[in-house]
């Protein structure tokens, strides 16, 4: 009852989605061919009084998604679809890494490079004549969650900095994303080494669940992609867990890890020390979302990129959203990791459709 718009999306149109393979850059800033994503669109050939859309919609996938393979059990395909369905053009890139890249590691929360390839893909779709009848403006929608919301914010980002007159982003949906990279990092090996204290960081880190989140996803792509100095993934990550000398080192601030640290902080939005130089002239609108009682990315990430932003363009920080008392409840009845951060992901996707109809 309450995602009543993923439930029953209205649809108006059938759909066509297409697997795309498009040219973009390596994660070390090379030229690549062999990227892949989706495209949706809404099918002209078997609608009765179409009428285009304002917008076109970007989508930036969760963990563990890959939308480009149009597969029906993929949620972020599903996504796709009943927007495309209500007559939108919808943009989903998948990550460096996965689908088409899939020998390769994942460029996992790696901001520059995951808005780089879906920046990409959108131009190369807008200047691509045979969608151009779906759409009559060049503004975009982002929406993203988790994994995908920092991705998304990444790439709003990007355009706001480098494409201003030519994109303009109306409005980015995004929730339940570590927005300070580092610090969630930081959270998970003060954890490990029963340092918290009741940290905003660390206090809801679950050694079978929040643990390989860093050791399997973050930390082999800024190893392979970036300046971590001679750090490997074989010296600082023992079976499913951190190794202790990573561990003591990391919090000891061993010089050895400054490399490593310098990266994570880098792609910290939290870290951006004048956002009313870069961002002060947006127009757009940011939808945050985050649940207090997320297990699994703690809600101090939403908490303190919200302060550091709203100053300066407009934010609906929608702090009621995921943090009712039946969240409460359902919170108080399970202790499954990550139940309450997919609720809250629900409530995002659910609210941008209804927005969208």
């Amino acid at each position: 009852a309450n995602w009543s718009n993923l439930v029953d999306p209205d649809a108006l149109y059938d759909v066509v989605t297409q697997q795309v393979s498009y040219s973009s850059r390596t994660p070390s800033g090379d030229a690549a061919a062999t990227l892949t994503g989706l495209i949706a669109m809404p099918s002209l050939s078997t609608a009765d009084n179409f009428t285009q859309r304002n917008r076109v919609i970007v989508l930036s996938h969760a963990t563990g998604s890959t939308p480009g393979e149009l597969s029906p059990g993929d949620a972020w395909y599903i996504l796709a679809s009943q927007f495309a369905s209500r007559g939108y053009l919808v943009v989903a890139a998948d990550n460096w890494g996965r689908g088409g890249t899939d020998v390769d590691a994942e460029t996992y929360l790696m901001a520059n490079r995951t808005a780089v390839n879906s920046l990409d893909l959108l131009k190369l779709t807008l200047a691509d004549s045979r969608y151009a009848d779906v759409y009559n403006a060049r503004e975009v929608t982002i929406i993203g969650y988790s994994q995908g919301g920092y991705s998304a914010l990444a790439l709003w980002q990007l355009i706001q900095l480098t494409r201003p007159g030519e994109l303009t982003v109306s409005e980015v949906y995004a929730g339940g994303a570590p927005y300070n990279l580092y610090e969630t990092f930081k959270g998970v090996v003060q954890h490990l080494a029963g340092t918290c204290n009741g940290g905003a960081y660390c206090q809801f880190v679950d050694r079978e669940t929040t643990v390989p989140f860093a050791t399997d996803r973050i930390l082999p792509g800024f190893l392979s992609y970036s300046n971590t100095g001679e750090v490997a993934l074989g010296d600082v990550v023992n079976g499913n867990t951190f190794s202790t000398e990573f561990i003591e080192g990391f919090l000891a601030d061993d010089p050895s890890f400054d490399a490593l640290k310098v990266q994570l902080q880098l792609n910290s939005f939290t870290n951006i020390q004048s956002p009313e130089t870069s961002f002060g002239n947006s127009n757009s609108l940011l939808h945050l979302y985050h649940s207090g009682f997320d297990r699994l990315v703690p809600i101090a990430n939403t908490d303190e990129l919200a302060a550091l932003l709203s100053p300066h363009i407009s934010v609906n920080y929608h702090q009621n959203q995921c943090n009712s008392s039946g969240y409460q409840l359902v919170s108080s009845l399970t202790d499954i990791v990550g139940v309450m951060h997919t609720l809250c992901g629900l409530a995002v996707l659910d609210d941008a459709m209804d927005d969208l109809k």
